[in-house]
């Protein structure tokens, strides 16, 4: 399969994968470090599922808690700590450490997507190679299009209610919900829009279950239980 090209685009374009896991967590204490499934917690799982997809000197981690499974690429304990801290001073060291090591790209990922398996990164680093590395744009995004009911202050933003009823979602505008598993960039560019270029973004499609994001004490319960059917192959042949 073209995907199993993933690790030597990594190696060959000079990729960097990126961990971001400070510990500190203003909504579930310690999100990143806790118990999550089978002893493990979900830098425990990030960092085992980057490994075995990439080389490991392409892996590392930006955390107050040093992981010696991965090159550990550390900020200051003040940038992990002080949440009123602009994120591009946190973000702009990394970014000149990885230039200097004479890396091209970098993929930032979180370990709060713990079901963004191997298969995924594989998809994302390809799809990135065609779109971005060989195509005409200079960052990703992964995330699903939602064609759900939204509206913004007292007005509809991609449906209209009539007097006979309402559009059916199907038939909605479709919003492309960012999930926050990936977003992979030049490193050419200075980190202003840290995460993503917005002249020059291309968006990179995948299953809702896959970018489940943890960010609330519900997330990590949810997760916790759709991570052991995921295990049990619940999913097997939905996706």
């Amino acid at each position: 399969m073209i995907h199993n090209r993933a690790a030597s685009i990594v190696s060959e374009h000079c990729i960097a994968i990126l961990v971001l896991a400070r510990s500190c967590s203003k909504r579930v204490s310690n999100k990143n470090y806790r118990p999550f499934v089978n002893d493990m917690s979900l830098v425990d799982l990030k960092i085992e599922t980057l490994l075995s997809v990439f080389p490991h000197n392409n892996v590392f981690i930006s955390s107050d808690v040093i992981d010696l499974r991965c090159k550990n690429l550390r900020r200051s304990t003040d940038s992990i700590v002080n949440d009123k801290l602009p994120f591009t001073d946190v973000i702009t060291p990394l970014y000149n450490e990885l230039k200097n090591k004479g890396f091209k790209h970098v993929l930032i990922t979180y370990p709060t997507s713990p079901l963004f398996n191997e298969e995924m990164y594989k998809r994302v680093i390809y799809d990135y190679y065609v779109n971005v590395i060989f195509g005409d744009k200079d960052s990703a995004v992964t995330g699903f299009y939602n064609n759900g009911y939204f509206w913004l202050g007292d007005k509809e933003v991609n449906y209209e209610a009539t007097a006979y009823g309402h559009a059916y979602t199907q038939n909605n505008e479709q919003l492309f919900n960012i999930d926050n598993a990936v977003y992979i960039k030049k490193l050419e560019f200075t980190p202003m829009h840290y995460m993503f270029n917005r002249e020059s973004v291309h968006f990179i499609e995948i299953p809702k279950l896959f970018g489940l994001d943890v960010d609330s004490k519900e997330d990590f319960v949810i997760a916790k239980e759709l991570y052991k059917a995921y295990e049990a192959n619940a999913f097997e042949g939905v996706y």
